[in-house]
């Protein structure tokens, strides 16, 4: 049976991992965190258990509504209150126009355009209709910008640039942030005209965009990790990769492994305490509190030696003789033996693990976020003031520094049942790229402060301290969107040299793109590619 090692316990990992076991591989994922699913987590906060991290999917493309239903899941999918989201602009708090892409308006002259950019501004972007298309920029803020103006620009599509993706717009490229835009623009001679065609040619399209888990999105990880115990394979926590190589036909990976073992279950992931298929990397492999130990049996949970014949000792990475190999970090490594490898970590992990395979690059720094979530005590909440929640536009932080508040027991019904009446979760993101966010400088009680200011300024309200009855930070590493100028570029630089390497495929956020819509089907294919090999 052909074993395939995945590097990575996030969401592209995982969904690799059951792709190649439902093709007859023998699998093991290698986590290097104490808990799988990477962005895709929970937290408790009061008593309430919440995504931590990404808590809708996109539905484009019906690749992860399809993986749901899978895993028979579709019942509990579910959409977001239709009451829509809002603008905080400098001057005024107003709905979101409806029925646009990425913040370009379809109608310039509707009525909510007119409030959140004024009659003048919309009669500028206006002359998009019919003003004669000399070519097509290549960013989405030039063309936004020459197209339909500064204010479009800056009150419409920068806050949905900066809140959705973490990148200002002249920073995103037109044709990875907007497929297929360039094409309907040369159509149809107008950027209003190009994306009404794209949505469908309706000026608001029903149904929503995005959809969600009853119980939570990081519920589809545990999901998946079931399935993939269910199909024979092993997920490992606790289990980081110091290095991949090849030798004679055979892929041997470095596994660091820490002394002790230890439960994989984590107070913020419960699902991790109902007998989910994971173990620490010690206590799947056998090693118990010896780091010198080895799995007593030559079955599936066994560490191969880097010459073969079963458990016993292996090379070091630097290729030295046999035995246990103590990293720089005071844990001793052990070697897997494997046929293939997907590589499905973040960037700089993959970029390092794939450091003989793919060509040098000037990587960008992925953009740290600080999730702030609160939940509170406030049932003049209840009347939902500001909707589902905000997208704060890149003039109006003067007195907010956050770049987005989701309220998510209004957005979220699921969230609302287990809260309660009068009792309110909001979460609030701070970062974006180029731009190093006070939140990234500041300890939980001064962002437990700062959140609460930010959301009584964001929704209207006043709130105060003694309202707040939890506070939880998440804090992420973004991935750096593909749109961004010059990274589709690298990134195919690197499919094409790991395409070169016999058994060895990458996925994940960095090279698929940014959001399960992108991760799922890319992560689908590349276990695909090993199997067809």
């Amino acid at each position: 049976m052909t074993h395939v090692v995945v590097i990575g316990g996030g969401a592209a990992g995982l969904v690799a991992a059951r792709e190649a076991a439902a093709s007859g591989a023998d699998v093991t994922v290698l986590e290097a965190k104490p808990t799988f699913g990477g962005s895709v987590a929970a937290h408790a906060v009061a008593g309430l258990t919440l995504d931590a991290g990404a808590e809708s999917f996109a539905t484009r493309g019906g690749a992860v509504a399809a993986l749901i239903g899978e895993l028979g899941l579709s019942d509990r999918i579910v959409w977001p209150h239709i009451a829509g989201s809002w603008l905080h602009l400098p001057d005024r708090t107003v709905p979101a126009p409806k029925g646009g892409m990425l913040g370009i308006p379809t109608d310039p002259h509707s009525p909510e355009v007119v409030a959140a950019i004024g009659q003048d501004a919309a009669n500028r972007a206006a002359r998009d209709l019919d003003e004669p298309l000399r070519g097509v920029p290549d960013t989405l803020g030039e063309l936004v910008r020459a197209r339909m103006g500064q204010a479009v620009l800056d009150r419409l599509v920068s806050p949905v640039t900066n809140g959705v993706y973490s990148t200002p717009a002249d920073e995103l490229a037109v044709d990875a942030i907007a497929p297929g835009l360039r094409a309907a623009l040369d159509r149809t001679g107008s950027l209003a005209r190009a994306v009404r065609e794209l949505r469908g040619g309706a000026v608001a399209k029903p149904g929503a965009a995005a959809g969600g888990l009853r119980g939570g999105m990081w519920t589809l990880m545990s999901a998946l990790a079931d399935d993939v115990a269910a199909r024979g394979g092993r997920v490992l926590v606790d289990a980081p990769v110091r290095g991949i190589r090849r030798e004679g036909g055979t892929w041997l990976v470095d596994v660091a492994v820490a002394a002790r073992a230890g439960t994989a279950a984590s107070p913020a992931s419960p699902s991790l305490k109902q007998g989910n298929p994971v173990q620490t990397q010690g206590d799947a492999l056998g090693l118990g509190k010896n780091p010198l130990s080895r799995h007593p049996g030559g079955g599936p949970g066994a560490v191969q030696s880097a010459a073969g014949g079963g458990p016993g000792p292996v090379h070091s990475a630097a290729g030295g003789g046999p035995g246990p190999v103590q990293s720089a970090a005071g844990v001793w490594a052990e070697t897997l033996r494997a046929d293939a490898v997907i590589v499905a970590t973040a960037q700089s992990a993959a970029v390092r693990l794939l450091s003989g395979a793919i060509p040098a690059a000037d990587w960008p720094v992925p953009t740290r976020v600080d999730l702030a979530t609160l939940v509170l005590d406030a049932p003049e909440l209840d009347a939902a003031p500001r909707g589902t929640g905000l997208l704060v536009a890149d003039d109006a932080h003067e007195l907010v520094e956050a770049k987005a508040l989701t309220h998510a027991s209004i957005k979220w019904d699921w969230v609302a049942e287990q809260a309660g009446r009068g009792r309110h979760v909001v979460r609030l993101s701070y970062g974006q790229a180029g731009h190093r966010s006070r939140a990234a400088d500041v300890d939980d009680a001064a962002l437990h402060a700062l959140a609460v200011q930010d959301a009584a300024t964001l929704l209207g309200t006043p709130l105060e301290t003694p309202q707040v009855v939890g506070f939880a930070r998440s804090t992420w590493t973004n991935a750096v969107s593909l749109a961004t100028r010059g990274q589709a570029g690298r990134v195919a630089a690197v499919r094409d040299a790991v395409a070169a390497v016999p058994g060895l495929e990458v996925t994940g956020a960095w090279v698929a793109g940014t959001g399960l819509a992108s991760v799922v089907p890319d992560a689908r294919a590349a276990a695909s590619r090993l199997a067809s090999r």
